[in-house]
């Protein structure tokens, strides 16, 4: 799991390396315009219960932060304590794992290794057959 620095909306950093250990993490790079972003989060909104035990990193780039908490609030995604809301600021996240397209996700297991990138996002099933 890349040691990625991610601004949170109260000026703090989330280190992605620090994400409650023993559980999966799925980091998504999207952009709140993006169709295919939000049809990822309707998805995803839709099992939500069935992936609690995976914390979830969205991450964008260019979009402010209240484009990014209207997303958020839109997909019933807002008040989830697994899911989480952030700025690339670096643009680390497209650097890292050269993506060309969004949404963009990568799924890291239990144990911090890859498990697997979607390019163009990957359905609930895929995600708890992965790394439930």
């Amino acid at each position: 799991l890349p040691n990625l620095l991610l601004l949170r909306q109260d000026s703090s950093w989330l280190s992605v390396a620090q994400t409650p250990k023993k559980t999966a993490v799925v980091i998504t790079f999207f952009n709140p315009d993006c169709e295919h972003c939000q049809h990822e989060a309707t998805r995803l909104a839709k099992s939500m219960d069935k992936l609690k035990k995976i914390d979830f990193i969205w991450a964008t780039y260019a979009a402010s932060f209240e484009e990014i908490d209207a997303f958020a609030k839109k997909y019933h995604l807002d008040n989830l304590s697994n899911v989480h809301f952030v700025k690339d600021v670096n643009y680390a996240i497209p650097s890292f794992y050269h993506l060309e397209m969004t949404p963009y996700m990568a799924a890291y297991n239990k144990k911090r290794q890859l498990v697997k990138t979607f390019p163009t996002g990957a359905s609930p099933e895929e995600l708890i057959e992965l790394l439930d």
